[in-house]
């Protein structure tokens, strides 16, 4: 439909892809019409879709304007690998996906999803030329592109509705295009080969496509499935949101034992925990992904596997969600909620109900709540503007809260009787009673730090290191490290700390198993964020190696109770500007 051209924007001084239809096709183009469905279009604000810088006509020439992206596009690198590791072709799916959320909320639907039109920037997909398919239909017509010899769309990835030339599509024409592109990803090849694009379409209308494992053996079944019901001929027994894709998705990026891990990672042994679940270990996570939390269930497969299953999402508010809470009995959740640096504790049931507001954001900025033992009450960090932090406890279902220390007080974190809790005030660790009394300092002259995790009634583990956090949208919000970190362990009652790892990747939120052996924690060991365990002697000291439970996540928080490991996934987006 168009020549591409890379070009200078003056103004901006910068390199620009400029995109000018084919004359005979503008020529027919109800300019007015086109241009109103590409200004819908650069309304589209997300990560992983490419914008609209402009649009316009210039002595009857359409013409588009988008940035120019310094990498290569799907169809490019397909054509170097043919075929991609599952784990990359999960990550750009979870990325894709994720824009189409956006654009399917304010209504506009890609129509022409095609490795072509999928550009990838260093790690990233972005998906280009959003609405450009329904702005020239709505302004000619399909019969006259026919006629002109314009095809909207690459057969290969058509659904059997656009093959058809049905005029009632919907977004779920965009669902069925994903699945071919996910399918070509594992296989090599589009889900239909033929020898004219008619046939290909015709295919698409009446033939059943191969399973994907008929020519990849290694794919896990549940990724099978997930692209097997995107192909699915009716739109009704497709997924019927990107939500719904995404959730999935999230699940098969978070299992390891799926057939998405790297060969060089061994299944981690498993202990058995000791809660009402017997031999099973489910998990429940809150992922900040624009608000989103979920449940991914994890079973011990025989004793000395983790298997992670299906996730299913908690919640779909609009706000952050970041630093998960268990209940001790793994049936409610705490979670601190908001964006910008204002966020407030909330509560809520783990499997349904609505959530429970527990403080006030015009009381400060409220974060890092941790249940007492007993479930009665949650402690919390509050930071007022220009006064520091300070550490407060609430009633579990709403009250009024209690003072346990003022500034400077962060990190709380209780001790397993619930009678003591440990913050940290600056550089040191210290310990108090949670119902009054003198604070003591169990170590000072600590580096940088932050989260701390009562291990037993002797040890407390902690982080230290560069506590710079990277920023939600609004610039206060700290969602995950930045820089280098170790993990460490204190005797509860004073001594020298013991280093369990060395500083280099960034490590953070550690907490206890339960059980009595392991730590677990998330780690960029692997370049992503991702929960890890060690094994912890009676002494304090790593009682071996630390090994990964998920792979390429990228991880804010854990907490783990009754054999539920809830755990927040940050999604953070960076610009760059210059005047």
């Amino acid at each position: 439909m168009a020549t591409v051209y890379l070009a200078q924007d003056l103004k901006h001084d910068r390199k620009v892809a400029l995109k000018v239809l084919r004359p005979e096709l503008a020529a027919t183009l109800g300019s007015e019409r086109f241009l109103q469905e590409i200004r819908i279009a650069a309304s589209l604000t997300h990560p992983h879709i490419l914008p609209v810088h402009d649009s316009g006509e210039a002595d009857g020439v359409l013409y588009y304007v988008m940035p120019f992206i310094d990498g290569e596009s799907l169809r490019d690198r397909l054509v170097r690998e043919l075929e991609l590791p599952i784990p990359d072709a999960v990550s750009i799916l979870r990325e894709v996906v994720d824009g189409l959320i956006c654009s399917h909320g304010m209504g506009v639907v890609h129509r022409d999803i095609q490795p072509a039109n999928i550009l990838l920037s260093g790690r990233h997909a972005m998906i280009a030329d959003f609405g450009v398919a329904k702005a020239v239909t709505e302004a000619t017509g399909r019969n006259q592109l026919t006629t002109m010899g314009v095809a909207l769309g690459m057969p290969s990835y058509m659904s059997p509705e656009q093959a058809a030339a049905d005029e009632n599509i919907d977004h779920r024409a965009d669902i069925y295009a994903i699945g071919a592109v996910a399918y070509e990803l594992l296989t090599g090849r589009p889900p239909f080969l033929a020898s004219s694009p008619q046939a290909v379409l015709t295919a698409h209308v009446t033939k059943q496509p191969e399973p994907v494992s008929e020519h990849r053996a290694s794919v896990p079944p549940a990724l099978e499935a997930f692209v097997m019901r995107c192909l699915e001929k009716k739109p009704a027994d497709r997924w019927q949101t990107a939500e719904e894709m995404l959730d999935q998705l999230t699940g098969l990026a978070a299992t390891p034992s799926g057939g998405l891990t790297p060969t060089a990672l061994r299944p981690v042994e498993v202990a058995q925990p000791r809660n009402r679940l017997g031999g099973r270990l489910t998990a429940a996570a809150i992922v900040l992904v624009l608000g989103a939390a979920a449940v991914v269930a994890v079973q011990g497969r025989g004793s000395n596997a983790v298997v992670l299953g299906p996730t299913t999402r908690i919640t779909r508010e609009a706000e952050l969600e970041i630093d998960p809470a268990l209940s001790p009995d793994g049936s409610m959740l705490a979670y601190a909620s908001g964006v910008g640096g204002r966020f407030s504790i909330v509560v809520r049931q783990v499997d349904g109900g609505r959530p429970i507001p527990l403080t006030d954001v015009d009381g400060g900025d409220q974060r890092r709540p941790k249940w007492s033992p007993d479930r009665t009450r949650i402690l919390y960090q509050s930071t007022q503007v220009g006064e520091g932090s300070s550490i407060y406890w609430a009633p579990a279902l709403g009250g009024v809260p209690s003072l346990v220390a003022r500034p400077p007080a962060a990190n709380p974190a209780w001790s397993l009787s619930g009678d003591s809790i440990a913050y940290l005030a600056g550089s040191s660790l210290m310990v108090r009673a949670v119902d009054g009394g003198q604070a003591r300092t169990v170590v000072d002259g600590l580096g940088d730090p932050h989260a701390l995790a009562w291990l037993s009634r002797r040890l407390i583990a902690f982080v230290d290191g560069e506590s710079g956090e990277a920023t939600s949208e609004g610039g206060a919000g700290v969602v995950g490290m930045l820089g280098p970190t170790e993990l460490s362990v204190v005797p509860s009652g004073g001594g020298e700390a013991i280093q369990l790892s060395n500083r280099g990747p960034q490590e953070m939120s550690p907490v206890w198993g339960g059980d009595g052996r392991f730590l677990w924690f998330v780690s960029s060991r692997l370049g992503s964020m991702d929960v890890w365990r060690m094994p912890i002697a009676r002494s304090g000291e790593a009682g071996g190696p630390a090994e990964p439970i998920t792979n390429g996540l990228q991880i804010q928080a854990i907490s783990l109770a009754a054999g539920r490991l809830a755990y927040a996934e940050a999604s953070l987006r960076s610009n760059m500007l210059v005047l």
